[in-house]
């Protein structure tokens, strides 16, 4: 849905963002702004801010920073229709109705129609499970020992072994044969015309979207019938791929995190245990549109799938898909219990939380797996197994990261660190990659290895134990998945691996040192002290007894600013050169949201156009137009004119990146400078035809003019 600027500058300027936040973080009265601990980071002493005034928040530590549409879209997981619309409904603002194409507003309506109906089955299967004829399934969710405010809190149900109690009463209730069939709560009998309950006999569990709507059901038989669980079918209202259930409740948490598991009654008990960050997919494997999902709320993912060997498995598939979008999980291990729910019942939560905090590295859960299938008294098979170590290293995207792990493997397996970075090196020279994670990737430009499950005597079984023989594990093999089953074919290729392909993405990481400051910078989960709580109480004294050298607050107005960074690596974002003049650009549009009144002087110098072509650019025609508008900045109006939450921090940063000054004085001397390193930069309108001798001239006048420019801050 489109919403003009002047709609969503309406809405915002109703909400007070301090109210909204509030609701989720504890915040503390400083000055004019409020502060708290960030929700969107782990940290002991807070570096969030929101100012009332500028209708922003920014975080010191991670840089999450936006308005509070961006806030609504990062902590709730809204998309930015999603957050109008919610504080439109708060401010009672009516928003402008949708002007739909023809069939839009039918399958809209429609859509809200199988909703309506979805919640209405949902209270009846509720009600059910309260009647005499739900005894079954009450009696059967009192033995895995869920409590009624558990039972309440996840709507669960029973539905009847009567085959159309169901459909008589959504029939009763108004709703069409043609909607009902829609809905996939019931079965069609083609041949007789006829429909009847989907769900019968089985206990429900109602499956809610992040919008708290029910959008499904899986029902659980409580004999050996088959299958076990039934779930809906995939509708206009439910997509298995992009669901999470139980992920309307965590990521309202504060947790941080995600535990990641199998099925319903895992996430209830971890849920009714207090781990109320506790998700599971929705019948189905793990999916990529799942994994983004993940992403956009955490990058602290713990994996705990079922320790049999399926669980294994799914573990092994889930690791490459997690890393292909940013997350590198950790294992919880659960020996000797088969998956959360039993674990919590026989040993308890505070045992559940100390598995938690000793759950496994990943990369060494993986080669710690791999390794089974490999005789390491054999020299044979020792090699083999630490040339599928060295592929493993080699599939994982991050040069820093690769570094670590042969570091790592070389300390665990006794490994010659020299030996294995060579293999490694050789790996990404031929474009080889594990076969698990060229799956995840997509990728078809690579050559791809796998060292288990053949046809014949091979590693079948997945993950599991050896069987007889041993498949020849070269790269001219037999080779097949991990996951068993029959091989690929001697030495299969896949079209457009070459060796210039993984030489060309090794020496572009390693180029990028910028990013391993960035990886070290990162907030880890500490083992010993776990994740820090909201400080208790109204005690907010020592709030910033840690010493900060990365943000100030400037004692005229009581403003945090972030400190300009120091480039000194080529980046990202190009040059050493390059980067400075950007952050140049970026602190002028600072100075000019911070002191209007050098508007007028700054644009003598330096037009809308001088700003390049990147981030700055894109602030500056925002900035000089609101500043020719109305003579001011609408700070938190330029965010929303970014539809990207992380453009909407980046900008959110500029406006809180400024030197340090000790009074008026060294601030004018700074903004000149910045003034004279921006126009430095800038280019010459491009119809100016005079030599490049006059332009010369020009350029030396105007800067000797700023070096004597009147700047009046106020």
């Amino acid at each position: 849905m489109y919403y003009s600027d002047e709609i969503i500058d309406q809405v915002r300027d109703a909400t007070d963002i301090v109210s909204v936040i509030g609701q989720s973080v504890r915040l503390k009265k400083a000055g004019r702004r409020y502060v708290g601990l960030c929700p969107f980071h782990n940290e002991k002493t807070p570096s969030f801010s929101v100012d009332p005034e500028r209708q922003m928040y920014y975080c010191f530590g991670c840089h999450k920073g936006g308005n509070v549409f961006t806030y609504l879209q990062e902590h709730d997981n809204m998309t930015f229709p999603e957050a109008v619309q919610t504080l439109a409904d708060r401010a009672g603002i009516k928003l402008p109705e949708k002007q739909y194409r023809p069939g839009e507003k039918k399958a809209r309506d429609e859509k809200m129609q199988l909703l309506d109906l979805n919640k209405v089955a949902a209270t009846w299967f509720f009600m059910q499970l309260q009647k005499p004829a739900g005894r079954e399934g009450l009696d059967y969710l009192r033995k895995r020992e869920l409590t009624d405010a558990t039972i309440r809190s996840f709507g669960l149900g029973f539905a009847p072994a009567d085959s159309t109690s169901l459909l008589s009463y959504l029939k009763s209730r108004g709703y069409s044969d043609e909607l009902i069939r829609k809905s996939g709560l019931m079965n069609v009998d083609e041949m007789r015309g006829r429909m009847y309950d989907r769900f019968r006999g089985r206990v429900i569990f109602p499956i809610l979207d992040v919008q708290n709507r029910v959008i499904g059901f899986g029902g659980r038989v409580m004999t050996d019938a088959r299958p076990k669980y039934l779930n809906s079918p995939e509708s206009v209202i439910f997509d298995k791929s992009r669901n999470l259930y139980g992920y309307n409740v965590a990521r309202r948490t504060h947790a941080g995190k995600l535990i990641l598991c199998e099925g319903y009654m895992d996430v209830i008990a971890m849920h009714q245990a207090g781990f109320t960050y506790a998700v599971a997919s929705l019948g189905t494997a793990l999916t990529r549109q799942h994994c983004e999902i993940i992403r956009r709320f955490t990058k602290d993912v713990i994996l705990s799938y079922d320790s049999d060997q399926a669980g294994t498995n799914a573990k092994m598939r889930a690791i490459p898909m997690l890393r292909r979008v940013g997350i590198t999980p950790v294992i919880l291990h659960l020996e000797p219990h088969k998956d959360p729910d039993e674990f919590i019942k026989a040993e308890g939560k505070e045992a559940f939380q100390d598995r938690l905090d000793k759950a496994e590295n990943a990369f060494l859960f993986e080669t710690g797996i791999i390794q089974r299938n490999f005789r390491m008294d054999d020299p044979d098979e020792a090699a083999d197994f630490f040339d599928a170590v060295a592929l493993l290293i080699a599939s994982i995207d991050d040069v820093f990261k690769r570094k670590g792990y042969m570091k790592m493997a070389a300390g665990q397996y006794g490994i010659d660190e020299r030996d294995l970075s060579d293999r490694v090196v050789k790996k990404l020279e031929a474009g080889q990659m594990d076969e698990r994670y060229a799956a995840a990737m997509g990728t078809a430009g690579y050559r791809r290895n796998s060292y288990a499950g053949s046809q014949g005597a091979g590693r079948s079984g997945g993950y599991g134990s050896r069987s007889q023989g041993r498949p020849d594990v070269s790269q001219r093999g037999g080779g097949a998945s991990y996951a068993g089953g029959a091989g690929r074919g001697a030495g299969q290729e896949i079209s457009g691996g070459s060796a210039e392909t993984g030489q060309a993405g090794l020496a572009a990481d390693e180029a990028d040192e910028a990013s391993l400051q960035a990886y070290l910078g990162q907030e880890q989960y500490d083992p010993e002290e776990g994740y820090p709580g909201p400080v208790s109480g109204d005690d907010y004294s020592g709030y910033y007894e840690e010493p900060r050298t990365d943000f100030y607050e400037d004692p005229a107005t009581g403003d945090l600013y972030q400190i300009p960074k120091t480039v000194t690596r080529r980046g990202k974002e190009g040059s050493v050169s390059e980067q400075g003049i950007e952050m140049s650009r970026r602190l002028l549009l600072s100075y000019i949201a911070r002191y209007p009144s050098i508007f007028d002087d700054v644009k003598r110098y330096v037009r809308v156009d001088g700003y390049g072509n990147g981030l700055a650019g894109d602030v500056a025609k925002i900035i000089y137009s609101q500043m020719e508008e109305t003579g001011r900045v609408d700070e938190a109006a330029a965010v929303t004119r970014f539809e990207d939450p992380e453009q909407q921090a980046n900008v959110t940063e500029i406006f809180h990146t400024m030197d340090m000054a000790a009074g008026d004085a060294e601030r004018v001397k700074a903004i000149r400078e910045i003034v004279r390193k921006v126009y430095e930069a800038s280019p010459f309108p491009e119809d100016d035809k005079r030599s490049e001798m006059m332009k010369t001239i020009e350029r030396k006048k105007k800067l000797e003019e700023i070096r004597r420019m009147q700047v009046h801050l106020s």
